[in-house]
This record gives C-alpha cells, structure tokens and sequence, in this order.
C-alpha cells in the first residue's frame, strides 16, 4: 500500500459514505433510521485494546461516523448490498468467535457487515494490516479478495445506486425499495412485499 492510498483512503471512505447516508435520508428513511451513532475516540482505543492492534484507519473512519446499526428485523439495517454495518461489540464478538473457529484465521482480520447484524452468520472483513477486504462465515473459509478496499467497495454502492451500473448490480441483484428501505433483491425472485428496483 502506498503512502497516497493510506493518506486518500479516509477521505474517500467519508466522502462515499456521507453519499450513502444523504441518499438513505432522503429516500430510505426506514435504512437511515437504523444508523447508530458514531463511536468516540475512547470506545475505538478501547476496541483496538481489545483487539490487540490497532484498526485500519479506514475502518476506524467509517466507525468514527457511524458504529453499526439496529436491526428491525425487517431488512431496513441491511443496506449494503444485502448486509449491515456491525456495531463495535458485535463486530469484537464475531472476531473473536472466527479467530477460535478458523485456524487460518489471520491477525488483523476484522469483520465489519454481516447478514444479521444481532446474530451474524456471514459477510465481509477489513484486512487491518492492508486495508483490503474479504468475506467470511460460520460455515466457509474466509476468503480475501481480489485488491478491493473498504473505500473502493462503499464508491461501488454509490455507483449502484446512483446509476444502477457497476459489479454491484446484475441479472441476480438489485438495489430497491420497499416500506421506506432500501433492499438488495434478485429482481427475478422479490420476496419483499411492495419492493420495487431503483432504475427500471
């Protein structure tokens, strides 16, 4: 990682993430609702002592503006490309918990979504040592992909929601409303009632 990327991946991860939380203000409001707070510089020490090393300053930014959110059990909290952001003692919990049950569980691994944000089971993880993401589960292998970081992936949910285009959007998956939320569905199999995509 270089000297740029360190220095412009916070800025990039605050800028695409105010873009989300403006547009969920204005057309998910259900999804706006569920953003918790963000988290104050002595529960992120706090976290990184527990974790034993500190937090990627890209995930500590986005931490820093929002920590997680509720889950109304009701797909609203789940807006990032079908998962939700990960409140601190949750995402600390789920760390712990993967790092006894994978052996090939790096340091630095640090989950940050998951499909059920009260009871994850699945979803992605920051690289705190480069920045990169990966995906995780209870029953599979994690896995790191292919160069993508947290700033890069929060501009590709701003790129499917503002033009409906990008490797986030396809024939299997699309973002949408329903009941003032917004809701990742595979337009071909909706099972949301009154759920409808963004971009016909």
């Amino acid at each position: 990682m270089t000297a740029q990327e360190i220095t412009d991946g916070p800025q990039r991860v605050r800028e695409a993430w105010e873009w989300i939380v403006e547009w969920l203000r204005v057309n998910a409001p259900r999804s706006y609702g569920a953003l918790r707070p963000g988290a104050s510089e002595s529960l992120l020490v706090e976290a990184e002592e527990r974790l034993g090393f500190p937090l990627h300053a890209d995930l500590r930014t986005l931490w820093a503006m929002n920590a997680g959110v509720t889950d109304d059990h009701m797909f609203a909290a789940h807006f990032l490309d079908g998962n939700g952001l990960l409140a601190l003692d949750v995402a600390l919990d789920t760390h712990e918990f993967l790092a006894d049950a994978w052996s090939d569980w790096a340091a630095g691994w640090v989950p940050f979504t998951a499909d059920e944000v009260t009871g994850p089971w699945s979803g992605s993880f920051v690289d705190c040592r480069t920045g990169r993401l990966g995906v995780w589960g209870m029953e599979t292998e994690p896995e790191e992909e292919d160069g993508l970081d947290l700033a890069g992936w929060l501009e590709l949910i701003v790129q499917a929601l503002r033009d409906a285009d990008g490797p986030l959007v396809g024939p299997g998956n699309a973002p949408g409303l329903a009941g003032g939320a917004l809701v990742w569905l595979d337009p071909r199999d909706v099972h949301v009632e009154g759920w409808g995509p963004l971009h016909h």
